[in-house]
């Protein structure tokens, strides 16, 4: 079953900025990862097509969490939002659940 953005329909601008930078910490593009219904080509499991490693994992989560703390807007992406560090990362941590690129078993992109 493959995740969906529609729950996150109301902050469709901060989802594309999230997704973005998932792409660039593995060093794709986001036109690349084709995951928005919109695009020709795509992909209803884009989520599964690329991979990073276990570190890269938890820095883009870190890195996530820190941006739901700081900016209002972005914990629009949160089912209760809130500023609450640790409700913040958990919430970074959920939304990698779903979305995040898998785990690379050997660690070797």
């Amino acid at each position: 079953m493959s995740p969906t953005f529609e729950a996150f329909a109301d902050c469709q601008e901060i989802l594309e900025a999230v997704v973005g930078e998932m792409c660039r910490w593995i060093g794709i593009e986001p036109k690349d990862a084709h995951c928005w219904k919109r695009d020709a080509e795509h992909d209803p499991e884009w989520y599964l097509r690329h991979t990073w490693t276990a570190e890269q994992q938890q820095d883009f989560t870190d890195w996530l969490a820190d941006k739901l703390y700081a900016d209002k807007d972005w914990r629009k992406l949160m089912r209760f939002p809130e500023k609450n560090k640790a409700k913040c990362q958990a919430a970074a941590a959920y939304f990698v659940l779903q979305f995040g690129w898998r785990v690379s078993e050997d660690n070797d992109l």
